[in-house]
């Protein structure tokens, strides 16, 4: 798979148009590559277990609740636990598009990608995968100054994963410059975030 991302990268050098249709062409390729994996990754069988866990039980105690919903919802539409990761990939694909877009060279965005967040990320933590996606969009709002859609974005992907909660630091920076205020401001968040989770 990496080879033939990487000749795709090769044979289109210096030819814009041929690269933007790869790089749409390896967009879906990798979202099925990744959403329809079985038995893939690390947490396959503790992802498995809180699928059957929301079978049984309603609410959780954990802080990811949109997790948990989600696991619930697939039961309620009778899809079987691979159908999670489509779900996860879908997410990851879209957040990671909302990247690429942005840049010049948006295969290279899918080449430079796919040792780490495709591979090690996206086709181990299903949790993580869907955070990360909606951080992307969080980033991008962080680079069009937008404090409430950065916000909104960051606590939605919380919900996921906690983990997703340190970005709120970032928060205080989203306008204005760099200044020791704001840094100490953005430590501070920080110390809440870990607090609330």
């Amino acid at each position: 798979m990496y080879v033939s991302l990487l000749l795709s990268g090769f044979v289109s050098r210096g030819n814009g148009p041929l690269r933007n249709q790869f790089y749409y062409l390896w967009l879906f390729v990798l979202f099925l590559f990744v959403g329809f994996r079985y038995r893939v990754g690390c947490d396959w069988g503790g992802y498995l277990v809180i699928f059957e866990n929301s079978r049984i039980y309603e609410t959780s105690s954990t802080t990811e609740q949109a997790f948990w919903l989600l696991n619930s919802l697939l039961h309620y539409l009778q899809l079987d636990y691979p159908y999670i990761n489509v779900v996860s990939s879908g997410i990851f694909s879209l957040g990671l598009h909302q990247i690429a877009k942005r840049q010049p060279d948006r295969l290279s965005i899918l080449i430079l990608s796919f040792p780490i967040l495709i591979i090690n990320l996206a086709m181990s933590g299903i949790r993580q995968a869907i955070a990360l996606g909606i951080l992307c969009f969080a980033f991008n709002a962080f680079i069009d100054m937008s404090l409430l859609r950065c916000v909104l974005f960051t606590l939605i992907a919380s919900m996921f994963h906690t983990s997703a909660g340190a970005f709120l630091m970032l928060t205080p920076f989203v306008r204005g410059r760099f200044s020791r205020q704001r840094i100490i401001l953005g430590g501070s968040s920080r110390c809440r975030a870990f607090i609330i989770y």
